[in-house]
């Protein structure tokens, strides 16, 4: 290996390299150079939205550590999907809910009910990252 020239050994490490991989909950597709989130964070994201949207509506029982679950779950499969946001109203309702709980952490455990049209459009942004769940890897990048 050592008596190699470059070339030469990018091509027998890319010969041993698998095409298909997950690392740190992204799976990657080599062969048609896509990447999607793995398995486990799609069922996650199912268990939450039936917990705090059953039958689509937001659920008035929800409290803002459900809400911080949800959000972070999709903000995550946003980021891997390449998905930009799609609803300034609900990041801006989340922001001030932040500053709420920043204010008041007793709030962190309490229902969100007097609240929850702020957050219906959550649903409509799960709908759209459904729709995308897998995203081209950068093409700059040597396969």
């Amino acid at each position: 290996y050592q008596r190699m020239n470059d070339n030469d050994k990018y091509a027998r490490i890319v010969a041993m390299s698998p095409k298909k991989f997950t690392f740190l909950g992204v799976n990657y597709d080599l062969t048609h150079r896509t990447r999607s989130v793995a398995e486990k964070s799609w069922e996650k994201l199912d268990t939450l939205i039936k917990v705090t949207f059953p039958e689509g509506r937001f659920n008035p029982h929800n409290t803002p550590r459900h809400l911080a679950m949800l959000q972070g779950t999709m903000g995550w499969i946003r980021r891997v999907c390449n998905i930009r946001h799609t609803d300034f109203n609900t990041a801006r309702n989340t922001a001030e809910l932040a500053y709420a709980l920043w204010l008041r952490p007793d709030l962190w455990d309490k229902p969100l009910e007097k609240v929850a049209f702020m957050f219906q459009d959550i649903f409509e942004t799960y709908k759209i990252i459904l729709q995308h769940r897998t995203t081209a890897i950068y093409p700059s990048l040597p396969l």
